[in-house]
């Protein structure tokens, strides 16, 4: 491990570090270290922006290139921030037959925003992904590690009514 001085970190909080020295013994290869160094940045700072990913690499002494990789390839990491609610909607080709293009489409006229944005309230952010795997569910998102479908755009009025109202009750 590299010797760098504590105020050089800004994403590899000392609570991160320990989480990524915890999980050393399991992943003595520091590329297989990446995936769940990355995730311990994620859930702390909720994305993980090219600083982090350039801190993590100094710390374990690995390429740049390397976390980026990892990073860009994977949906479940965030190289921006996003909502509280990330609404994931598969665009593969049995979603895409049962129209999840129309659906997302939908989503984003509904809630003003652009795909990838995070809504001016701060609650959302939609986003097409390539496949979630649960064809059986078509048409199907994904909210916060949550598949629910399938889905049309009464039952996403309906979704999207109950996280706001959700949302108010969690800030009162």
């Amino acid at each position: 491990m590299a010797l760098h001085a504590e105020s050089a970190y800004r994403f590899l909080t000392p609570e991160v570090r320990a989480r990524i020295e915890a999980l050393r013994p399991r992943y003595p290869d520091r590329r297989a270290l990446l995936m769940p160094a990355l995730w311990a940045i994620q859930e702390t700072h909720g994305w993980i922006p090219l600083e982090a990913q350039a801190e993590l690499a100094a710390y374990l002494e690995v390429p740049s290139v390397w976390v980026h990789e990892v990073v860009s390839f994977y949906n479940m990491y965030r190289e921006r921030p996003v909502g509280r609610y990330l609404i994931y909607v598969c665009g593969n080709i049995a979603c895409s037959l049962r129209g999840a293009r129309r659906l997302l489409r939908f989503l984003l006229d509904r809630l003003g925003v652009a795909e990838r944005a995070v809504t001016p309230d701060g609650l959302f952010t939609v986003e097409r992904v390539q496949c979630l795997g649960a064809c059986e569910l078509a048409p199907v998102i994904q909210v916060n590690g949550e598949f629910i479908g399938p889905v049309d755009e009464a039952r996403l009025e309906d979704l999207i009514t109950t996280l706001r109202a959700k949302a108010r009750e969690v800030a009162s």
